[in-house]
Parts: structure tokens; C-alpha cells; sequence
């Protein structure tokens, strides 16, 4: 945060749209958040980490929908670092809320 995040960021994270055709390029991400639950997410080339604020689980899900989410524990070494990313996306994103960073088309896309 020490002056990494721009005045003003078009949006927080990278387009993972390229899964639809393709694989994507490394270490692409995306950071998923709730609006009515309490659920975080990070989508990577590992799959879908979840994060529940509630109950403070955290879930490794799979788009297969026959397969239910697994709970992990969240020191365990297999998922440590990207539970660590994880909480930092959510810290990033909410702070960059705050401070209103967020771009809005609403007020500046009409003067591009």
C-alpha cells in the first residue's frame, strides 16, 4: 500500500476471462467478494479458495459443482501463501473503498 495503489484504479484484480478460451498467463488472480453474505474468494490457477468472515472457514471449491467444498485448515503449508493473499486482497480492496480509489464510469467515463 505504501504508495503502490494508484490515485485513482479502473479495478482490483485481472481479468480471468481468458479461462474461456485458453489458459491464462501466470500468476493471473482474482479477488471475489460478497455483497449479501459474509463470503472472500481468490480464484487462481489452483482453483477457488474461500474465506468465510462469519465462521472463519476457510473452503478450497472446485467450478465442478458435483464436488463439494473441502474446509482447510488455514496454517496448512499447501494453501498458506495463497490464504495470506487472500486477506491481503480483502485488506487492499476495503481500504481502497474507503479512501474512494474506485474508478467510477459513472463520474470520469464520459471525459475519456
Amino acid at each position: 500500500m505504501n504508495g503502490a495503489v494508484p490515485r485513482l484504479s479502473a479495478s482490483l484484480g485481472r481479468d480471468l476471462s481468458c479461462l474461456l478460451q485458453a489458459d491464462c498467463a501466470e500468476d493471473n488472480v482474482a479477488f471475489l467478494s460478497s455483497v449479501y453474505d459474509d463470503l472472500i474468494g481468490l480464484a487462481d490457477a489452483d482453483g477457488l479458495l474461500l474465506y468465510s468472515l462469519r465462521s472463519r472457514t476457510v473452503r478450497r471449491a472446485d467450478l465442478d459443482l458435483n464436488e463439494p467444498a473441502v474446509v482447510l485448515d488455514p496454517e496448512n503449508p499447501a494453501i498458506v501463501q495463497r490464504y495470506r493473499r487472500l486477506l491481503s486482497l480483502y485488506v487492499t480492496a476495503n481500504t481502497v473503498l474507503n479512501q474512494n480509489k474506485i474508478w467510477s464510469w459513472k463520474e470520469f467515463g464520459p471525459k475519456l
